[in-house]
């Protein structure tokens, strides 16, 4: 996905916006965007863990891959 794209995904889809209570599904970006402190998300991604870690959010991951 390039970088515009992207964006303009992340601009409809802030963190902030979804609904806490539900569960919420969790890829790998943001994990890449909070390890590499990256300026435009890496904030945003450690609250949300931070919300999922204190159990103020309810969040699931997966291994599988797709190719």
């Amino acid at each position: 996905m390039g970088g515009k794209q992207r964006d303009g995904i992340l601009k409809k889809n802030k963190l902030d916006d979804f609904d806490l209570r539900e569960l919420i599904f969790v890829d790998a970006n943001i994990f890449i965007d909070h390890g590499s402190a990256n300026t435009s998300y890496g904030k945003s991604c450690e609250w949300f863990l931070e919300r999922v870690e204190s159990k103020n959010a309810v969040a699931i991951t997966t291994t599988c891959r797709v190719r």
